[in-house]
């Protein structure tokens, strides 16, 4: 079962399009494997592989919106 944190509308639109856009190209390129993982509730390794694809800190704050754009997306 997959679980989601709801992003208010509002939030969702504050984050950045470049980002929005290179992950939709990311789960487009990596859905297959991504479907595999959220159907076996391993979400931090679908995050862990998103701060690794995006160069980003798991502890920053490009990594939130990675993550809250992602949520939002997949």
């Amino acid at each position: 079962m997959r679980n989601k944190k709801i992003t208010s509308f509002s939030d969702f639109k504050r984050m950045n399009e470049g980002i929005q856009s290179d992950l939709k190209k990311y789960i487009k390129k990596n859905k297959d494997e991504l479907e595999s993982l959220a159907d076996e509730d391993q979400w931090e390794t679908i995050y862990n592989q998103l701060y690794t694809e995006f160069e980003v800190d798991p502890k920053s704050s490009k990594a939130k919106d990675i993550k809250q754009t992602f949520d939002f997306i997949f």
